[in-house]
């Protein structure tokens, strides 16, 4: 099973799920039927009915997907180590710590050629799907925005001693991390060796963001020496298809949680520009707001205007641009061919303005979520 999940994408469908009915049943299974979901970068993602008519989703690692040179299955993002019981950890603290709609597992199997669990089929719809059938409304965009404030705000207290990668509710890696300037480092890195090993960067380029970071960095550790920076419950990977709702906009189902992090509130802050407060242009104030109305409410305590915390969100987008630009680079498909150059434009206009220019970025995500540009 390890060899077919490698192959070529042509032979991938029908092959993987042939592959996946034998391994379920392998493991004790009953499949009536079965479908190949096509989502999830870390994952492939089944739709399982078993022969009593009950459905469950299967969730099997992608063999050598973001394997690093020392072996192991790390993230894009935080260059964290990825593995199915790391994922069930996360799921069940945002579950039962946060007291978030995470899935619940009904099954790990570590020991079969390709690692899978078996969870729940959560109720709802896409958040991006929930805005369109609601006729890209600002009303229904607002409403479904002060839902995720109210559970940002659940997250966030959960709270940890150290900042990085959440292993499990007790195991915080690399460890003893207490400023954030540090950990910002840790995760930059590794995108710095990546641009120059693809060359999406050019001597004089790489050497102007190394200035900038190191200049930023320097600046941020002075300002937190007199600020408190709590590590908490960071969801960090909240974008318009990786959540699902209710009727209303009210969340769900969070399913995609193997990136869970621990750190200050600005990690889900900046996530939050990126992929939802600047989904429309022109109310990304109001959009702001209405997050925020319920999230205070219910006792979440970051403060957007505070200059710590726009420092934060700042050099965590630059991070972000850096890998997208290393993500994107290469790739040939129609739909994110250029999204390299893009992306790498948004990152210089950025260091030389000192600010992100969220709008930009949410341009060019557009062309995949389809979303248009202004609210009705």
């Amino acid at each position: 099973m390890q060899e077919g999940f490698s192959k070529d994408v042509i032979f991938l469908d029908e092959y993987i799920v042939s592959q996946t009915r034998e391994t379920l049943e392998l493991t004790g299974h009953e499949v009536e039927s079965i479908a190949l979901i096509p989502e999830g970068r870390a994952h492939y993602i089944f739709r399982i009915v078993d022969r009593a008519g009950l459905i469950s989703i299967a969730r099997f690692e992608k063999s050598g997907r973001g394997v690093g040179l020392d072996g192991i299955r790390r993230d894009f993002e935080f260059n964290g180590p990825i593995s199915i019981s790391r994922e069930r950890n996360l799921i069940d603290l945002v579950r039962e710590q946060a007291n978030l709609p995470a899935l619940r597992v009904y099954g790990m199997y570590e020991d079969t050629p390709t690692p899978f669990l078996i969870v729940e089929n959560l109720p709802g719809i896409y958040w991006s799907e929930y805005i369109e059938k609601n006729n890209f409304s600002k009303e229904a965009y607002l409403n479904s925005l002060k839902f995720i404030g109210f559970d940002m705000a659940n997250a966030h207290k959960v709270k940890f001693i150290s900042f990085g990668d959440i292993i499990r509710e007790d195991i915080i890696q690399p460890g003893n991390i207490t400023s954030f300037a540090e950990r910002i480092r840790i995760i930059t890195e590794p995108k710095i060796k990546r641009a120059e090993q693809l060359g999406t960067l050019n001597s004089n380029e790489l050497a102007y963001l190394k200035h900038t970071l190191q200049s930023e960095l320097s600046d941020l550790e002075d300002v937190t020496k007199t600020s408190s920076l709590q590590p908490i419950l960071a969801i960090t990977d909240i974008h318009p298809k990786n959540f699902l709702v209710d009727d209303n906009g009210k969340p769900s189902g969070y399913f995609d949680l193997e990136y869970c992090q621990s750190a200050p509130p600005a990690l889900d802050f900046y996530f939050l520009r990126w992929f939802l407060l600047n989904y429309f242009e022109g109310i990304s104030d109001q959009a702001e707001e209405a997050l925020l109305e319920r999230y205070t409410a219910n006792g979440g305590t970051y403060d957007s205007k505070n200059p710590t915390n726009k420092k934060l969100e700042y050099l965590l987008s630059i991070n972000r641009l850096m890998q997208a630009v290393n993500e994107y680079h290469g790739l040939s498909d129609e739909l994110r061919k250029g999204w390299s150059g893009q992306f790498k434009q948004i990152l210089f206009n950025s260091m030389d303005e000192g600010e992100i220019n969220y709008p930009k970025i949410t341009s060019v995500f557009r062309s995949w979520t389809k979303q248009p540009l202004y609210a009705t």
